[in-house]
């Protein structure tokens, strides 16, 4: 009997520190040992001496496994993500219209101060080229003043401003909904030049607000949330990747690296490269693809909000409104030396255009403005998903889970793991005790028998 007990205690022994050894020799040590110049089998432990492979398959398996073009697309596709896109689209809005609430305060905001004063040059050159001819001045002074005494005459009430407009609105929306002009038709090179001068000087400003917005906390938990989802049904790496993934460490590690990529020369190439395809795709497209999704409604509230401020401006009753009026169809009728004039009229003209209210057309036109912006966030999100290789690769999700796990410190990587599968360790543990008892009790049954 004593033999037996003896046994079992011995193969418990055994099996206690055999395992306990093996469960040990997975960190311990964490660096290489050497007597006598020569390195001691086993040292460093089984991690810390294939940290380095961990890593790089890690970091394999998150860019070919997780973050996928098509993984990443899904999640692009995701009803949540669309509505914070609305609401900081929304709220984007509404900064912006408290602080430049009229289309002028809009335009300088987002052309520059010199936006104004091209439209007005454009629009010069424009009316000059078409009102070249004309015979008679004393002629034309007389139908300029006729013509402006039957303007005020006729476009003062307000119900004739209405039919005015719902006479050549409809037709209007019509034909730009349903024709084939395209944008490159009606705006010239210069219009289009400028356009993309404009955009694409946001581009820099653009890509550094994404790089502050990658700071915010939802940022980072969202990160660390997604990064874990991924990792965490793989056996064994997933517990250790998992522990990697902390919000903490994202923003301390991932997210610079992130922002460095975003704020890289190369990635502002890519986006300005994409930009210029996406704008030459759209000056070819027909204005009725963009037109089209103004209802002829609101089209129509437009036009006559328009005319109202236009015909008030124009047709103010003074000396001096008359006189430039008079001047201007007459200059501009009979020769070319009427830039001047014309430029005088029309910046009365765009005055009035751009004290226009866009605040008080946004508040009462919300809904329309929340379908084009979800119109909008689905033609930007296809584009983008159709260049996600080459942005996905840009940002070599792979070096950086692998720069990541490799610089994991060993003593805080081994705490890390204790600390989540401590408890399965014990047990595993004192199973291999139980084994050796069992073992020994086998032993020392097989011995009496015998």
């Amino acid at each position: 009997m004593k033999l037996i007990l003896l046994n079992v205690i011995v193969g418990a022994v055994i099996g206690l520190f055999t395992n306990w050894l093996a469960i040990v020799m997975l960190f311990r040590p964490w660096t290489e040992k050497k007597v006598f110049g020569k390195r001691i089998p086993f040292t460093p432990g089984l991690i810390p001496a294939r940290q380095s492979e961990l890593a790089e398959k890690l970091g394999q398996i998150v860019e070919e496994d997780f973050l996928t073009p098509e993984g990443v697309a899904k999640s692009l596709k995701r009803p949540a993500l669309e509505f914070a896109v609305k609401r900081g689209a929304i709220t984007a809005i509404g900064n912006a219209l408290h602080d430049a609430p009229t289309l002028g305060g809009l335009l300088r905001r987002t052309f520059g101060d010199e936006a104004q004063s091209k439209v007005e040059e454009f629009l010069v050159h424009q009316a000059i080229r078409f009102l070249q001819d004309g015979a008679g001045r004393e002629k034309l002074e007389l139908m300029a003043d006729s013509l402006f005494d039957h303007l005020r005459e006729t476009l003062t009430g307000d119900e004739i401003r209405r039919d005015l407009v719902g006479g050549f609105s409809h037709p209007l929306h019509a034909h730009l909904t349903e024709g084939g002009t395209t944008w490159q038709h009606v705006l010239p090179d210069s219009a289009r030049e400028l356009i993309e001068d404009r955009l694409r000087a946001q581009v820099h400003p653009l890509l550094d607000g994404l790089a502050r917005w990658m700071e915010e906390p939802t940022f980072v938990v969202a990160v660390a949330r997604m990064l874990t989802e991924k990792v965490e049904s793989i056996p064994l790496i997933g517990a250790m990747a998992k522990s990697f993934l902390t919000p903490e460490r994202v923003s301390s590690d991932i997210v610079p690296r992130l922002q460095s990529v975003v704020q890289s020369p190369s990635a502002e190439r890519l986006v300005e490269d994409k930009l210029h395809d996406m704008i030459s795709g759209f000056w070819q497209q027909p204005m009725s693809r963009t037109l089209g999704k103004i209802s002829a409604e609101d089209f129509h509230d437009l036009m006559e909000k328009i005319l109202h401020t236009l015909l008030d401006r124009v047709l103010n009753e003074n000396a001096t409104t008359r006189a430039q009026f008079r001047s201007v169809v007459v200059n501009g009728l009979l020769a070319g030396a009427s830039e001047r004039s014309i430029g005088d009229l029309l910046h009365r003209i765009l005055d009035g255009l751009m004290e226009f209210d866009v605040r008080g057309l946004y508040a009462a036109h919300t809904e329309t403005v929340d379908r084009m912006i979800t119109q909008v966030w689905h033609y930007l999100r296809n584009r983008l998903i159709d260049g996600l290789p080459e942005v996905l690769e840009a940002l070599a999700i792979r070096q950086i889970v692998q720069e990541q796990v490799a610089s994991y410190p060993i003593p805080t990587l081994e705490k890390l793991i204790l600390t989540v599968v401590n408890r399965e360790l014990k047990l595993i543990t004192i199973l291999g005790g139980v084994l050796g008892a069992t073992i020994g009790l086998i032993q020392a049954l097989i011995a009496n028998l015998s």
